[in-house]
């Protein structure tokens, strides 16, 4: 059988490079992540760490005050890399929630290279509300086109139909 080649110095230094950016670009999804955790200690389980997904995974408990009413017909949201879902919960609407993720992670770094023009401009504090706010920003501001086009807000959304195009999850119920 081959061997793999070693990494080269460069390979590494490249690497190393990705992931810390990566790591500063998603310190507000960090940040974000405290909300959806407060709601999984009072209402959730199955909390566990889905590495393929890159995303902290959690199920609202069936009985919990959630399901009962305001979350009872949805299936997922993404909350940056954590991910909270009804009980019952397919892989396909798991892939849909995923691609929020990845949704969140290029928009934060668009955002955080805003955010850097902005504070080198001498306006540090529009900076950081640029980087911390600004994946959320676009995920609303779509929903505000899809309304002024005549469509749903969720489903009009462009974040949406990109998510639900690139899984097949027709439905977002959770079957």
């Amino acid at each position: 059988m081959g061997q793999r080649e070693p990494a080269s110095e460069e390979t590494l230094t490249m690497r190393g490079l990705r992931i810390l950016l990566f790591a500063i670009a998603s310190l507000p999804g960090v940040l974000f992540a405290i909300p959806p955790l407060l709601v999984w200690l009072i209402w959730g389980e199955n909390l566990h760490m889905d590495v393929k997904r890159m995303a902290v995974v959690f199920s609202l408990k069936p009985a919990s005050w959630p399901m009962r009413t305001w979350y009872r017909k949805w299936g997922g949201t993404t909350f940056g890399h954590v991910i909270m879902t009804r009980p019952e919960v397919s892989k396909g609407l798991l892939d849909h929630e995923a691609v929020h993720v990845e949704q969140f992670d290029g928009n934060a770094l668009l955002c955080l290279a805003l955010g850097i023009a902005v504070v080198v401009s001498g306006r540090s504090w529009v900076g950081l509300a640029i980087w911390g706010l600004g994946p959320w920003a676009q995920y609303i501001s779509a929903g505000i086109v899809a309304v002024l086009r005549g469509e749903s807000f969720y489903r009009g959304n462009a974040n949406e139909e990109s998510a639900y195009s690139q899984t097949r999850e027709g439905s977002h119920d959770g079957k």
